[in-house]
């Protein structure tokens, strides 16, 4: 436990000049497995996206 490891945990090895670090995986973003997970329908386009975004902040619509 002097790691602070343990089974199963992921590790990365850093090579540099001063040898070999190890250090803790970076974790996955929790929230990506829920990404456009809850859209119901098509959606929008990012073009549809972006002129609505414009309309809303009162800029002319650039269709």
């Amino acid at each position: 436990m002097a790691l602070n490891v343990t089974a199963g945990d992921a590790l990365m090895f850093e090579i540099g000049p001063d040898g070999v670090r190890v250090l803790p995986a970076p974790r996955p973003n929790r929230f990506s497995a829920f990404a456009g997970r809850y859209r119901i329908g098509a959606g929008r386009s990012q073009k549809e996206t972006n002129a609505w975004l414009r309309e809303l902040r009162g800029h002319e619509s650039k269709r």
